[in-house]
C-alpha cells in the first residue's frame, strides 16, 4: 500500500497564492475601469467593478457559479480570466487547472538547474503535467473548431480552457449540442482524470518531494 508523507505548504508559496489573487483582481479592475469616460461617481463605479471583478476572479479558479457574465468583460479582461483558469487553485483539491504548485516546482527546478544542482523527479512530473494539460486544451480546441465552425475563435479557446480546467464558465449559456457537446464532455473528463494520474504518479515515484502537483 502506498503511503505519502505529510506535505507542508511553504510560506513563500502561501503568500504567492494570495498575491496572485490580489494582483489579478487589481489588474482586472484597472482593465474594466472606463478610462476617459465622464462618471457621476468614481467611487461607486470602482465599487461595482471591484465586486464584479472579485466574483470573476473567484469563479475563474474553478468555482463556476454564474455570478457574472464573462461576455460583459472587455476582451483583455476575458484573456486574463483565461489565464486564471489555466492556473487554477491548490493541488489535490476538487478544482482544476495546472495549480500554482506546478509553477512553483518548475521555477524551483529552473533555479536548481541554473545553479548546477541535481534535478528532482517532481520537476519532470510537473513538466509532463504541463504538457498533458496543454495537449488536452489543444485537442479540445481543435475538435470544437471542427464541430462549431460558426463560433468565434476566442470563445472556442475560452470553452476549451474552461472544460480542461473544470471551471464551468462560458460567455453565455452553453447551447452546444451533438458532437460539440461530446467534445466538451470529453475535455472535462480528461481534465479531471489527468491530475489524478499525476497525483498517483507523484505518490508512487516521488516520495522525497515536499509539494504535490496536479
Amino acid at each position: 500500500m502506498i503511503q505519502a508523507k505529510n506535505v507542508k505548504l511553504p510560506w513563500s508559496l502561501f503568500f504567492r497564492q494570495r498575491l496572485i489573487v490580489f494582483a489579478a483582481l487589481l489588474a482586472l479592475v484597472l482593465m474594466e475601469f472606463p478610462w476617459g469616460s465622464q462618471l457621476k461617481s468614481v467611487a461607486d463605479t470602482v465599487k461595482q467593478i471591484a465586486a464584479t471583478s472579485a466574483a470573476a476572479v473567484t469563479n475563474s479558479r474553478s468555482a463556476g457559479f454564474l455570478f457574472t457574465k464573462v461576455g460583459g468583460f472587455s476582451r483583455i479582461g476575458q484573456w486574463l480570466i483565461m489565464g486564471l483558469m489555466i492556473v487554477g487553485v491548490g493541488a489535490g483539491g476538487a478544482a482544476g487547472g495546472l495549480k500554482l504548485t506546478t509553477f512553483y516546482i518548475v521555477s524551483r527546478g529552473v533555479r536548481r538547474a541554473l545553479r548546477g544542482d541535481a534535478m528532482e523527479r517532481i520537476f519532470g512530473i510537473a513538466m509532463v503535467w504541463i504538457g498533458s494539460y496543454l495537449f488536452i486544451v489543444l485537442l479540445t480546441l481543435f475538435a470544437l473548431l471542427v464541430t462549431q465552425p460558426e463560433m468565434a475563435g476566442d470563445r472556442v479557446l475560452f470553452l476549451a480552457i474552461s472544460a480542461a480546467s473544470n471551471v464551468g464558465l462560458s460567455h453565455d449559456a452553453v447551447s452546444i449540442t451533438g458532437p460539440g457537446l461530446i467534445v466538451l464532455s470529453l475535455g472535462m473528463l480528461l481534465g479531471r482524470i489527468a491530475p489524478l494520474f499525476i497525483l498517483w504518479w507523484t505518490v508512487k515515484s516521488a516520495l522525497e518531494t515536499d509539494i504535490a502537483v496536479g
